[in-house]
Formats: C-alpha cells, structure tokens, sequence
C-alpha cells in the first residue's frame, strides 16, 4: 500500500484536534476522516507509529499469530508535534505537496527535512530575519 501524504496530515491534525487525551479507536478516526478508508488509516497509522509520530495501544492477540492488533490511537508524540508544525501551516503544505502532485517522490525523512526547512523559512520571515 502507498503512504498518502494527505491522510498523514489529516490524521496528524485530527489527533492534535482532540480536547482530551486521545484513545480512539481505528473505527472513530476513520468516522472523522471519511475520505480516507479503514485499511488507510490503519495502515498510515502504522506508519505514523513507527517512524514515532503517534502513539498506539496494542492488543497481542493469544494465538499463534506474533502480529499485535491496533487497539486504540493514542496522542501524537513530541516528534510528531514537531513534524505538524511544519506541515500544518496551509502555505507549507501546498508548496511541499506540490512538488509530489507533480510525480516527484522521496522519503518521508526527505520529505520531514523539507518541511522543516519551509517552517523556518516561515519563521525567519515573520520574525522579519528574512525578506521575501
């Protein structure tokens, strides 16, 4: 399956979004985050949890099967707070998802670089240390 750059922002906004500390379920994220399918989400939750982006509670099922089952989503991590940040700010997100509707393609550790770089681009400029 491919990582979708737009559910990964989506999924990133929507846990940050939450008033309390997050335990949702697959099944509710997917509820708030319709366009996307469930073995989307599943799959770009994953992804997310293992490059340390957000947190997962896990069930180890007791069979024979050593694959442990989302159980619920928990809160991003402090990475992961970091990386939205970056990517949040809809200016940041159009130039850096541009570039990909446009059939280039690198790593997400390329892709979190570049997102750091646009946010203290961003930074620099209103802080008046940069001129446009």
């Amino acid at each position: 399956m491919k990582l979708d750059l737009e559910c990964v922002r989506d999924i990133l906004i929507t846990l940050e979004q939450q008033s309390d500390f997050v335990r949702l379920s697959t099944h509710d994220l997917s509820l708030l985050l319709p366009q996307y399918s469930l073995n989307q989400i599943i799959y770009t939750c994953w992804r997310l949890y293992e490059g340390g982006y957000i947190n997962l509670f896990l069930f180890y099922p007791p069979t024979n099967s050593s694959d442990p089952i989302i159980r619920c989503i928990g809160d991003l991590t402090f990475q992961g707070h970091e990386f939205l940040a970056d990517i949040k700010p809809k200016s940041n997100w159009e130039r850096l998802s541009y570039a990909f509707k446009q059939g280039s393609s690198a790593s997400f550790k390329t892709i979190a670089n570049v997102a750091i770089d646009l946010g203290t681009e961003a930074l620099k400029i209103k802080l008046g240390l940069v001129t446009k």
